[in-house]
């Protein structure tokens, strides 16, 4: 029971732990206006504009990403195009960008909160001004403290819209998600662009501190879980070790009694490890969630292998036969 508590508590404690890991990754998004670290800005030297760069990306098989188009005279604005992006913006009202809103000839906006003031509401619907027209609002973003996103402006960008002509060339190009893993040489090619670099708009040094002390807490809390799990299975392994040395079984039994200790173990870190899950998602909140919840699975699985590793290469005591 203390075994099984133990493991139980290793696995909430990991969650818990990832939870406070993200809320710093989630600051850093938010002053990335929704980028994750991960980001890349393209030094494109096409001539097509916003319109007609994501009609090719959106006749393409890529999913799980966004790119940003930021004019360097309006750093304060991105246009936006996503599909089923990883990371989003912080809402404070409202909804955020949809499929249908990236399909749409009318673009939309989501402004930050400091920018409210300045929308024009004839009624109740709010409008941003934005290049001799305007645009929807839809919702507002934010978060407490100085970021830049409280002053952000976000419209979203259709392959059937025909405002913005501004050649990318002309723009920041950000890209995120799978074009900047899977798909990074085939975008590199579609905007013309021979590098891209690290997105990393006005941090000082104290923030790019904080972007590599992130990384590593990330690595020491997965380092430090693998280890935990590695001693608790080799401590349950010892509860099992006398049984096993001096056992006098002939092979059949040796081998069930094993598989049997196998099952015992498996049931325990199974259910120890899913409550100490499930309380810590109920007492925190995850953006990782989709790679913190593989990599406990993977961790259940190893420490699985572990055991049988330890148990099958176990020898008893030599059978003998009476004379």
């Amino acid at each position: 029971m203390l075994l099984g508590f133990l493991i139980a508590l290793v696995y909430f404690a990991t969650l818990w732990l990832m939870g406070q890991h993200d809320r710093s990754t989630y600051q850093i998004q938010l002053d990335h206006g929704g980028l994750s670290e991960d980001a890349l800005i393209f030094n494109a030297k096409s001539n097509l504009n916003m319109q007609q760069l994501v009609k090719k990306l959106s006749q393409r098989n890529y999913d799980n990403y966004q790119v940003q188009f930021i004019d360097p005279a309006q750093e304060q604005v991105s246009y936006i195009y996503a599909k089923h992006p990883k990371t989003n913006i912080s809402m404070i009202s409202g909804r955020n960008f949809n499929t249908s809103d990236y399909n749409s000839p009318l673009p939309f906006a989501i402004v930050g909160q400091d920018w409210v003031d300045n929308l024009y509401k004839p009624q109740v619907q709010a409008y941003l001004f934005d290049h001799e027209r305007y645009v929807a609002v839809i919702g507002q973003v934010g978060t407490s403290g100085e970021s830049s996103l409280n002053n952000h402006r976000f419209i979203s960008v259709s392959p059937l819209q025909t405002t913005n002509v501004t050649p990318i060339k002309s723009l920041e190009v950000i890209a995120d998600g799978t074009l900047v893993k899977q798909h990074r040489q085939a975008f590199l090619k579609l905007v013309q662009a021979k590098r891209a670099s690290t997105y990393v708009p006005k941090q000082d040094d104290q923030q790019q501190a904080q972007h590599w002390s992130s990384r590593i807490i990330l690595w020491a809390l997965y380092g430090g879980t693998f280890v935990l799990i590695s001693l608790l299975t080799l401590l349950f392994y010892g509860t099992f070790r006398p049984a096993l040395k001096s056992s006098d079984l002939d092979k059949t039994l040796d081998r069930k009694m094993k598989w049997g200790y196998l099952r015992q173990f498996s049931l325990y870190l199974l259910v120890s490890g899913a409550i100490g899950y499930f309380v810590g998602l109920w007492q925190t909140y995850l953006i990782s969630y989709e790679l913190t919840t593989y990599y406990m699975i993977g961790l259940a699985g190893y420490a699985i292998i572990l055991m049988a590793i330890l148990l099958f290469t176990t020898k008893g005591k030599p059978t003998t036969f009476a004379s």
